[in-house]
């Protein structure tokens, strides 16, 4: 399959981060992480996998497996950098499991969230570009161009972000494009979350025909048993 066309302007605009495990290949793979947040990113989702087989030695991976996509929305003082991003359930090329992530994040603490249907509209195109990494597969070079092509969900410096170029195609893996849905924000208070000096990180599904709308709140560090809520199954 051939990814949209990476030009000169695209390359200009910030590029969304991923971390984790590609069906296309052989281990763990990742782009743009800075390496302190790759670091706690990747000992979090390690503890949580530990945590999900001690909790259910028997049935661990067909939980994982069938667990749905979580949006999540993360301030600064949380893991370093503020984040807004998706996750779901993923393996590499030989089958061992391990979540994926697609996220933007900006250095420091100051950045702040775009408007309401820019950052709908990254959380959409990041979704789909989970969904068709795990399903067709795509290679890391595919899941780079889609990732490209993305809204930028944070403020520019007094900029107005370019328009997306990938629109919502699947709302699941079982889903065609003509079913695909929009991804909506959280019904609670998320820009509060996302201030300088807030320690509540929102994490929460929008309804597909497989998954009812769910939210949940962390507050401060994340932790096991935020992970297991996460990758509980359908």
């Amino acid at each position: 399959m051939s990814g949209p066309a990476v030009n000169a302007m695209t390359l200009q605009r910030p590029c969304a981060a991923w971390w984790g495990k590609l069906p296309s290949q052989g281990d763990f793979v990742g782009r743009r992480m800075p390496h302190a947040l790759t670091m706690r990113w990747d000992e979090w989702l390690r503890n949580g996998m530990d945590q999900l087989r001690s909790d259910a030695a028997d049935n661990w991976s067909t939980r994982f497996v069938h667990s749905p996509l979580w949006f999540f929305l993360c301030p600064a003082s949380i893991l370093g950098q503020p984040m807004v991003g998706v996750i779901g359930p993923s393996s590499d090329r030989i089958g061992r499991l391990f979540p994926l992530a697609i996220m933007a994040t900006v250095d420091g603490s100051s950045g702040m969230p775009a408007s309401d249907q820019d950052i709908e509209r990254f959380l959409s195109g990041a979704r789909d570009a989970l969904i068709d990494a795990r399903r067709l597969p795509l290679s890391a070079q595919q899941l780079d161009e889609r990732l490209a092509t993305l809204q930028w969900p944070f403020q520019q410096d007094g900029r107005t972000p370019g328009s997306a170029s990938i629109h919502s195609l699947l709302a699941d893996l079982d889903m065609g494009a003509s079913q695909g849905n929009a991804a909506r924000l959280p019904r609670m208070d998320w820009r509060a979350c996302m201030r300088p000096g807030s320690t509540t990180s929102v994490w929460w599904i929008s309804a597909t025909p497989r998954h009812a709308p769910d939210e949940v709140v962390q507050h401060e560090v994340l932790h096991r048993r935020l992970f297991t809520r996460l990758f509980k199954g359908a």
